[in-house]
């Protein structure tokens, strides 16, 4: 009996035992099927980024091709404007002349215009400045006849033209005022007039910059925009140590005695009817220092047909 109930109970265990290897089979399958889910999910993914890259890659390739062409039709290309294709509507708006031409239509005639023009005279253009003699003559020996020894005579003259320009020269002018007095008055008078010859008065108090000079610098400035530093060369070439300093500070100070003509100008540009208005914000710098300081310029700009003010 005992041997039976083994018997029975081995076969359970062994029934068990292969029930749970079947589970663990199927387990084992299970995560097998999960892990191939897996890996073709992220071989998907893979494959989808891989393609868009691909296609990102091509896209690159062509737009860097036509690059390439556009160079080389710059570099070895035609410099024309002409397009190759003339047969479309939207150029003919530029080529109207080639699209509306009709070589059968006979021309007319052509008819034949002549008009005058006044041919302008060598010299005209020269005629307002200033000219400066210089005559060229023979002297008493020179002025007798190679030939018979007589003297000779002034037949005619040739003339010939050149332009000069004298560079610019600094040179100092000093105003020397006299005092006057009265030596009878010191001998015989208690007091003695005292009179001082009258002079003009400087341009900038206790500065030795004259109209003239200040004129010179301002229009090198302002008009043939040559900024302060580059003009502390030019004197210095000239002979006249001037700083960017006390140039800086002949330019404020000059500008203030323009004053009245900007204010006479802004009642000019009020009596318009229409005015332009600029508003500006430019950057600034002073070439002086090493590391140039950079600021905000913020301005307006006026003008009129007569002219402008800022």
């Amino acid at each position: 009996m005992q041997t039976k109930e083994q018997l029975n109970q081995l076969n359970q265990l062994n029934q068990l035992n292969q029930l749970n290897q079947l589970n663990q089979l199927n387990q084992l399958n299970q995560l097998n099927q999960l892990n191939q889910l897996n890996q073709l999910e992220k071989l998907e993914k893979e494959n989808a980024s891989l393609k868009a890259r691909v296609q990102e890659l091509e896209l690159l390739n062509k737009w860097y091709t036509e690059q390439l062409k556009l160079s080389r039709q710059k570099q070895f290309g035609q410099s024309s404007e002409r397009s190759e294709h003339d047969g479309l509507e939207q150029l003919n708006l530029f080529n109207e002349a080639e699209a509306e031409r009709q070589p059968l239509v006979t021309e007319p005639d052509a008819e034949t215009i002549t008009y005058s023009r006044k041919k302008s005279k060598r010299g005209e253009k020269i005629a307002h400045l200033p000219v400066a003699v210089i005559e060229y003559t023979l002297t008493e020996e020179e002025a007798a006849c190679p030939q018979c020894g007589e003297e000779l005579h002034v037949m005619s003259k040739e003339v010939r033209k050149e332009l000069t320009i004298i560079p610019a020269t600094v040179k100092v002018i000093e105003h020397v005022s006299y005092v006057y007095s009265c030596r009878n008055c010191e001998k015989n008078e208690i007091e003695t007039p005292v009179i001082m010859a009258k002079a003009p008065k400087a341009l900038l108090p206790k500065s030795m910059v004259s109209a003239s000079l200040l004129a010179y610098i301002l229009s090198q400035k302002f008009v043939n925009a040559m900024p302060l530093y580059r003009q502390e060369q030019e004197f210095k070439r000239l002979g006249v140590d001037l700083s960017r300093q006390n140039l800086s500070n002949w330019v404020i100070k000059g500008a203030a005695r323009l004053d009245p003509i900007l204010v006479r100008l802004k009642q000019e540009l009020l009596r318009r009817e229409l005015l332009h208005a600029d508003e500006l914000c430019a950057a600034l710098h002073n070439s002086s220092y090493v590391q140039p300081f950079i600021m905000q310029s913020h301005g307006q700009l006026c003008r009129s047909h007569i002219g402008f003010a800022a």
